[in-house]
C-alpha cells in the first residue's frame, strides 16, 4: 500500500465520521426539542419551528450524501486503473460525468430531505396542538 492510498483512506474515514456527526445531530433534533426551542409564547420567533424542521432535514440529507461520497472515495483507492470506454468523447467527458453525478446526488438526497421534513412536521403538529406547519 502506498502512502497516498493510506492517507486517502484515513481522510475518507475522518470525513465519513464527520458526515455521521451531521446525520446524528439532525436525527436527534426531534419534535420535543423543536417545540422547546421554538417556544412562541412571547411571539419572538413565529417561524422558528419550521426553520428547525428544515435545518434538520437538510443536515440529514447532506450528511447521508456526504457519507456516501466518502464510501466512494474509499472504494476508489481499490478500483482498477483500466480506462473506461463509454459512448465516445462526449459521454466520457468529465463534465458530462460530473453533471450526471450531481443529478444522481439530488435524486438520492432529495427524497431523504422530503421524508424527514414531512415526518418532523407531522410529529411536531401532533405534539403541539394548534400548530399548522406548511
Amino acid at each position: 500500500m502506498s502512502y497516498q492510498v493510506l492517507l486517502t483512506i484515513f481522510s475518507s474515514c475522518f470525513g465519513f465520521v464527520s458526515a455521521l456527526w451531521f446525520g446524528i445531530g439532525a436525527l436527534l433534533m426531534g419534535p420535543s426539542k423543536i417545540i422547546k426551542t421554538s417556544d412562541d409564547s412571547w411571539d419572538a420567533n413565529p417561524g422558528m419551528a419550521e426553520a428547525l424542521i428544515s435545518q434538520s432535514a437538510e443536515y440529514l440529507a447532506g450528511g447521508a450524501l456526504l457519507a456516501l461520497s466518502f464510501v466512494f472515495q474509499i472504494l476508489s483507492t481499490q478500483a482498477s486503473i483500466d480506462v473506461i470506454r463509454c459512448g465516445g468523447p462526449f459521454l466520457g467527458s468529465p463534465w458530462v460525468i460530473a453533471l450526471v453525478g450531481i443529478f444522481f446526488g439530488f435524486v438520492i438526497s432529495y427524497p431523504i430531505f422530503l421524508l424527514r421534513r414531512s415526518n418532523l412536521r407531522r410529529r411536531v403538529s401532533a405534539q403541539k396542538p394548534g400548530t399548522s406547519l406548511v
